[in-house]
């Protein structure tokens, strides 16, 4: 909830020495905030009168606004754009990296704290009958889980992560058994989601991909392969072989 006080203080944190000397560009705004019956989309008026630039000296009053006054970031348009790929790429060893970031419909970064939240989405179909006895009991049936590299969800103002995919995924020690004639494989489907309150939905998917492992015998040696592939149409595959 707004407060007055509370306000006054972010202010003094970005500029202690605030209309000391001049009037500020954020003075209507300000003398609009001291009266008793200002609405959000008044506020939401004078706060596009303010340049970028000096939003960007007064990023922590512009926080505050946007945690304490109802609905102002709905009044501004704030959500999470032009998620990107900046790099897809195989690694040694035979894992994949994905780099991907994103930006803030405002242009500042931190009005996407503390409502919007990036995570992924990895969720899989009952494994075929060939490669079911390979792999890690919950990768057999149909299943899903979330998060984002070593987290549930990133924050939104990061503005990027990183997400690495290793070649042996879901398979089990039993595929060192595997002697089979044919490729065996398993398909998951990753989904980067967005949620604008606070984690309590992710209705928004950002990015759609999908990451097939695969295993092939080769005399002596098993052949791992992987390949992710989506976005906008995004490929990249690495494999090595394992003598066992």
């Amino acid at each position: 909830m707004f407060d007055l006080r509370a306000f006054r203080m972010e202010l003094s944190r970005d500029n202690p020495h605030y209309e000391r000397f001049r009037p500020s560009d954020l003075h209507d705004l300000t003398a609009l905030l001291q009266r008793s019956s200002t609405r959000s989309e008044q506020v939401q008026a004078a706060m596009l009168q303010v340049s970028e630039a000096k939003w960007r000296k007064y990023r922590r009053t512009r926080a505050y606004l946007l945690r304490e006054i109802p609905r102002l970031p709905e009044l501004l348009g704030v959500a999470i754009e032009r998620f990107r790929t900046r790099t897809l790429e195989a690694l040694p060893g035979g894992s994949i990296r994905h780099e991907a970031a994103w930006q803030s419909s405002t242009g500042y970064m931190a009005d996407l704290d503390p409502d919007h939240l990036v995570r992924e989405h990895i969720y899989w179909h009952a494994a075929s009958r060939d490669a079911a006895p390979f792999l890690a009991p919950d990768y057999a049936a149909a299943g899903g889980h979330y998060g984002v590299g070593n987290a549930v969800t990133t924050r939104g103002s990061i503005g990027s992560m990183s997400d690495t995919h290793d070649i042996v995924g879901a398979w089990s020690s039993a595929i060192n058994r595997f002697d089979g004639a044919q490729e065996i494989s398993y398909t998951v489907y990753q989904d980067y989601e967005a949620s604008s309150d606070r984690g309590r939905s992710f209705r928004h998917v950002l990015a759609s991909y999908t990451i097939v492992r695969s295993v092939t015998r080769h005399g002596r040696s098993l052949r791992f392969a992987i390949r992710k592939f989506g976005g906008a149409n995004e490929s990249v595959t690495n494999h090595v072989n394992v003598v066992v």
